[in-house]
């Protein structure tokens, strides 16, 4: 899928959110992670080396569990809205299905218990303020009050998921002064174990005062670049 282009009032081209997020909170970073292969890798003997795995194929293979039920819960919700919205595909490892689909009926056990109805998805909005654009997954209904909607494939709750949806309320609520949001949803799914769980928060104030550091942090980047 093409990166999403984003636009202000003058016509001016923006980053997207998960741009500015991604290029430059530095709390986890791939990089490390890179850095910390290389020295394991240089201090293991020759026999052991042999049998070194490495951690991102793991992680790769260890996903398909949680991102087939990932996959399932997108269906679930954005076929309501567009019934032409395509089916995932069933893998063949039966125990990556199984897996996937106990999450999918967690996610269904939740949506009947909060009485979820999906309104809109994939909504771009362009935040003036921030000078910032993003496309918001899901917007819906839940325990009947305006919510943003977002479902991850994820071990864990990471800092970044917080920044991302104060920055999309806020777009939202900019463009949509009538119609503000009452409620953040995290819908994650585990890889491994395609485990669901349901994370809320009312509002984000420190999620979205960090997204205005990254911002400001984006263009004093782009500033000393040019001094390169």
């Amino acid at each position: 899928m093409p990166t999403q282009q984003y636009y202000n009032a003058k016509g001016e081209r923006i980053p997207g959110n998960t741009t500015v997020i991604s290029a430059n909170l530095g709390w986890k970073t791939p990089g490390l992670m890179g850095w910390q292969k290389k020295l394991i890798k240089e201090q293991m003997c020759e026999s052991c080396l042999a049998k070194y795995v490495d951690p991102y194929d793991v992680r790769d293979e260890a996903a398909d569990a949680g991102t087939y039920g990932h996959a399932l819960i997108e269906w679930e919700i954005k076929r309501h809205i567009d019934p032409k919205f395509p089916q995932p595909e069933i893998p063949l490892n039966k125990e990556v299905k199984e897996k996937g689909e106990a999450a999918y009926l967690n996610y269904l056990e939740w949506a009947e218990q909060t009485r979820f109805t999906p309104i809109t998805m994939e909504v771009p909005c362009v935040s003036e303020i921030l000078q910032t654009g993003t496309t918001i997954d899901v917007i819906g209904m839940v325990a009947a009050r305006l919510s943003i909607v977002e479902c991850k494939t994820s071990n864990a709750v990471y800092e970044d998921f917080l920044i991302q949806v104060a920055m999309q309320a806020a777009a939202w609520n900019e463009t949509h002064p009538n119609e503000s949001i009452e409620g953040l949803h995290l819908l994650k799914v585990g890889k491994e174990e395609a485990t669901f769980t349901h994370h809320y928060w009312h509002v984000l104030p420190e999620g979205l005062e960090a997204f205005k550091h990254l911002r400001a942090l984006h263009d004093i980047k782009k500033k000393l670049k040019k001094l390169l």
